[in-house]
């Protein structure tokens, strides 16, 4: 087909810092196992596409609702339903974080009270 022709050549002149530091390259050892690594992730969601198959069916997509989404009379309660499951998941997630905030304002040290991580006496 000869759709390239290497008869010209032409140079950006970019330039680009290099990283070739131990934690940015691999070796051959290293490869392999990161190979071994994806092959059994692969593997294990191949097993979970396959349970999912046996339970819903192969002509189920992706795109598709379940059935108790799918049914209008239905869907409006199981969505009302994961909607206020989700907002109280919501409140304790900020309650957790408003706790650890205080613990990490409170802290004692002897008989005074210290701000934060520096430890400035209150």
């Amino acid at each position: 087909m000869n759709m390239s022709d290497f008869s010209d050549i032409s140079i950006d002149g970019s330039i680009f810092k290099a990283s070739a530091s131990k934690k940015n390259t691999f070796n051959r050892e290293e490869i392999a196992k990161w190979r071994k690594r994806m092959k059994k992730i692969l593997r294990e969601a191949e097993k979970v596409d396959r349970k999912e198959n046996k339970k819903y069916g192969k002509e189920r997509g992706y795109d598709q609702l379940p059935p108790r989404l799918a049914d209008p009379k239905t869907g409006k309660k199981e969505i009302k339903r994961l909607m206020d499951k989700m907002n109280k998941l919501k409140m304790a997630d900020e309650k957790i974080k408003s706790k650890q905030k205080l613990t990490r304002i409170f802290r004692t040290g002897g008989n005074r009270l210290r701000s934060g991580a520096r430890g400035t006496a209150i």
